[in-house]
Parts: C-alpha cells; structure tokens; sequence
C-alpha cells in the first residue's frame, strides 16, 4: 500500500474516539474496498502472468502446436534417436493369395529403444511367435500388394501386429532386409 493508505487508515484509528459508530463503519469500508481493490489487481496480475507463461511453454514444447509445426517447415521436423536392432528373426518364406500364388521371401529387422533389455527379453522369447504373424500377414497378401511402393505400408502393419503381441513393451520400426516375390 502507499504513504497515502497508511495515512488514511493512520487518521480512521485515531479518528474512532471522535467518530459515531456511522462513521466508524465508513471509514472502516473505505479501507476494506481499498484492500480488495489491490488484492483484485494482485490476482489479475498473477493470472496474466501464468497465463503468458502457460502460452509460451506450450509453444515452445513439443505438442499438438510443435507437431502442426513439422509438417510447414524442414527446420522444425525433430530427429529421432537410434534403435537398438533386433536382428534374430529367421528369413521367412511363403506364398501368396493370389489365385496363381507367387513365392515371397522376406527378412525383417526390429528398431527399438536402447537399452531396453526387458523388451528385448521378451522379443527373444517371442521369435517364433512373431516370425509366425510376419508369415501369416505377409502370406495373406496378394502380390500386387508387396510391391516396392507398398512397403512403408507393409512396415506399419507389420508394427501394429508385432506391438499387439508384445506386453513389455514397444517395437518403434520394423525394417525389411530382404524382400523378394517371383513367380
């Protein structure tokens, strides 16, 4: 409060023995609107600034605005860190569904967080179950589906599927090694 405020309340103290109780409840409302005048402008002034803070930091940190960012600008795309790589899956061979079946063989990679040793556990106890879904999956599709232009597709599924049979954690990539169908 300023000089002119502890005068007031000063002289409304010293004034109580000369002032009636109707002055007194005046002089003492005078001083509580003041003290809720400053406690107002307090609170606005808390809620600007935290409300400006809040702003700046959901901009500034990756999130719904950040990731609207990646795809106007290059600069913005953040890069990923490396994968650890589970290389201990068999090359898988079968055919397709097509009506005259083709002959597919494939070789598939796993990226995965590094150092992730319960996920990684868990991938060796898995590998004949998931080379088992790469075979399935993959021999569910016609040949005109694992086409080069499809593998990003063919990727993503393979991930899905994988990551729906895992309990510990998460396969991040799943890269093809060898990729073959012939007639």
């Amino acid at each position: 409060m300023g000089d002119e405020d502890k005068d007031f309340l000063n002289d409304a103290v010293a004034d109580d023995t000369d002032l009636d109780s109707g002055q007194q409840t005046r002089a003492l409302s005078g001083v509580l609107i003041r003290i809720l005048r400053y406690a107002a402008i307090g609170a606005a002034i808390v809620i600007v600034a935290g409300s400006t803070a809040w702003l700046v930091a959901g901009v500034s940190s990756p999130g719904p605005l950040a990731n609207d960012l990646t795809l106007v600008s290059p600069e913005f795309q953040s890069k990923k860190d490396a994968l650890e790589d589970f290389k201990n899956l068999d090359v898988i061979r079968g055919v397709t569904s097509d009506e005259q079946q083709q002959i597919f063989t494939v070789q598939v990679q796993l990226g995965y967080e590094f150092g992730n040793q319960p996920l990684l556990n868990e991938l060796i106890k898995r590998t004949s179950e998931i080379e088992n879904l790469i075979f399935l999956h993959v021999s569910q599709k016609r040949a005109a589906e694992l086409r080069p232009n499809n593998y990003a597709t063919l990727q993503e599924e393979l991930r899905r599927e994988i990551n729906n049979v895992l309990i510990i954690g998460r396969v991040d990539e799943v890269w093809l090694r060898e990729f073959v169908v012939v007639q």
